[in-house]
């Protein structure tokens, strides 16, 4: 297998140019987000104490995995669709919009609903604020999808340093304070403000009239989303539990292996950052040369592999070197860990190739295959995580370990199959 991946990489391997302008915007847009986590977060583990630390880890790591579900595969359905639209057809807004909007409430009524110690893991987090941040969270997925599928990427970096400002003002006050509460509230806030960007940038690139066109909601027009956005709903749903059960069990083992995991998530996170921006750039790209050329879809395929694979080896040499010091940023409580930035961002480099893998197989319709692969993973990735439990935080770095490798081999079969590699 890894022969045949290295010599179908190998073959008329093209020039970057293709994927490079695009990504050096859509990079600057995640780069801002990224990098307001890490300093709030930087400035949170400093400021708070262990508990409220760890409670609001929790709180971010349920909103994430609550709003996956809430955005029923939403995000990258708009993204495909509005790529995919031919000119003069007006892409379905109405039923898009009355989706994510009954799929965000349905969320959060849930959440508000399950018993206290389902929801809050026995730590201080305010049950009407986890709703309200899923429900926000998860609403941002349409519009942000839209201006994306539209190309829009300088855009998307105006509005991600706007939310990043106030996700980084509210940790600022937070960690002053001791007050938790404030860090989870400007998580919401800045979902809000990303949700009020992506509308205006919208409502510019289209126009009202186009939207007005599209508002229409029918049965063609459902069944035109649904058909796409199930098995990516379904998709998602499998690979946000994961992190959060791995999470849940951690958290059984104290809160400082559970702050140690949301540290190591997070630079887990950073590891994927610009392969999952390759990706996603990627299946903008193929949503229109899958129509017109297959030999350039393949190149395509190929050139985001590499460069995703490559891009992910520079971030894991410089954890190697870096990792350490920059633990000991996040206060001495977790400095003795050194070597734990550099787990996890070695878990995300052996998946450095998914999400290219992934995008290409959604846009040559293989969402349901790849629900399969990311079922298998689920399933070996809990199942690590138990046999290796007694090795505290260890253990959730090595299930990530195991389930991006396998994630990566069953996606790269998937694609020699439709011949996309």
């Amino acid at each position: 297998m890894g022969r045949d991946l290295a010599r179908a990489l190998a073959r008329r391997l093209p020039t970057p140019s293709a994927l490079i302008g695009h990504t050096l915007w859509y990079g600057a847009a995640t780069a801002a987000a990224q990098g307001s986590a890490w300093i709030a977060t930087v400035l949170l583990a400093r400021g708070l104490s262990m508990s409220e630390f760890a409670a609001y880890g929790y709180y971010q790591l349920t909103v994430v995995t609550a709003a996956a579900y809430g955005s029923v595969g939403l995000g990258l359905t708009t993204s495909r669709l509005v790529a995919e639209g031919a000119p003069g057809r007006a892409a379905p807004w109405g039923a898009l919009g009355a989706l994510a909007l009954g799929a965000a409430l349905l969320v959060a009524a849930i959440l508000s609903m399950l018993p206290e110690a389902w929801v809050a893991g026995g730590l201080d987090v305010p049950r009407w604020l986890l709703a309200l941040g899923a429900a926000v969270t998860a609403l941002q997925a349409m519009p942000e999808g839209a201006v994306l599928g539209l190309e829009r990427f300088r855009a998307v970096t105006a509005v991600s340093l706007l939310s990043g400002v106030g996700r980084l003002g509210a940790a600022w006050l937070a960690a002053q304070r001791g007050a938790p509460v404030l860090a989870m509230a400007g998580l919401v806030a800045a979902a809000a403000l990303r949700i009020a960007g992506f509308g205006a940038v919208l409502l510019r690139a289209v126009g009202l009239t186009d939207l007005r066109r599209g508002a229409t909601i029918g049965p063609a027009e459902v069944v035109r989303i649904v058909r796409v956005a199930a098995p990516l709903f379904a998709t998602s749903l499998v690979s946000a539990s994961g992190a959060w059960l791995v999470g849940r069990f951690i958290l059984a083992r104290g809160e400082h292996p559970f702050a140690l995991y949301m540290i190591g998530i997070y630079w887990f996170s950073v590891g994927l950052w610009l392969p999952n921006l390759i990706g996603r750039v990627l299946l903008l790209r193929l949503g229109r040369t899958l129509r017109t050329s297959r030999g350039a879809s393949v190149a395509l395929v190929r050139q985001s592999i590499v460069t995703a694979a490559a891009a992910a080896g520079v971030l894991g040499l410089g954890a190697l070197v870096a990792g350490p010091r920059v633990l000991a940023l996040y206060g001495p409580d977790y400095a003795a860990n050194g070597l734990l930035i550099g787990a996890f961002l070695g878990a995300a480099l052996l998946g450095a190739p998914k999400d290219s893998l992934a995008h290409a197989l959604i846009a040559d319709d293989g969402q349901i295959e790849w629900l399969k692969y990311t079922a298998a993973r689920f399933v070996l990735l809990l199942a690590t995580a138990a046999l290796a439990g007694g090795t505290g935080v260890w253990a959730a770095a090595l299930a990530f370990a195991a389930g991006e490798a396998c994630l990566v081999v069953l996606g790269f079969r998937g694609c020699r199959r439709r011949r996309l590699v």
